[in-house]
């Protein structure tokens, strides 16, 4: 009877670290799936932001594959959806975008500020005007509109390659 006390105690204790740890992993997967949950609810807020350059080409045409991209899609209370994003072109095709856009439309000096979720770049050059704001040329954006967008603009920033893409559709 004495061999049989300490198995049943070792048995006990092991029975409960083995119950601690398999709700121990419940709770963290159930954690894990709550991330998860929360994750794709604030993917579509107004602070995240997409950098899914396939996915922003499935919504819009692309002339040039871009060599970095933030984007993001909003619908406002009125049913208006709207397209914002952040495309660097290399250094070529920037020209190119912006000749091809000025043939649309002359381009207009435009102010921009700036959002949290655009790159670092174009955040620090906002910084540096002092006014949370990007300066640029604004163009049509018509090479770029694809259903169910149609009407928009595109803004050179200025000194660099981004561009902000804005489009609604209603």
């Amino acid at each position: 009877m004495r061999i049989a006390r300490p198995h049943f105690l070792l048995s006990l204790i092991l029975a409960g670290q083995l119950i601690f740890a398999c709700s121990y992993e419940g709770a963290d997967a159930n954690a894990n799936s709550a991330d998860s949950s929360n994750a794709n609810i604030s993917s579509n807020s107004a602070q995240s932001a997409n950098d899914n350059i396939e996915e922003l080409g499935m919504l819009v045409t692309l002339p040039f594959e871009p060599e970095d991209s933030s984007w993001k899609e909003t619908t406002s209370a009125d049913g208006t959806k709207k397209l914002t994003a952040a495309i660097r072109f290399s250094d070529a095709n920037a020209d190119k975008v912006a000749a091809a856009a000025a043939q649309h439309r002359a381009p207009v000096p435009e102010k921009l500020a700036t959002e949290s979720w655009f790159p670092p770049e174009l955040i620090s050059q906002g910084d540096i005007s002092g006014e949370s704001a990007l300066n640029g040329q604004s163009y049509a954006a018509n090479d770029f509109i694809r259903p169910p967008y149609s009407e928009g603009k595109l803004i050179r920033i200025e000194n660099s390659d981004y561009f902000i893409l804005e489009l609604t559709a209603r």
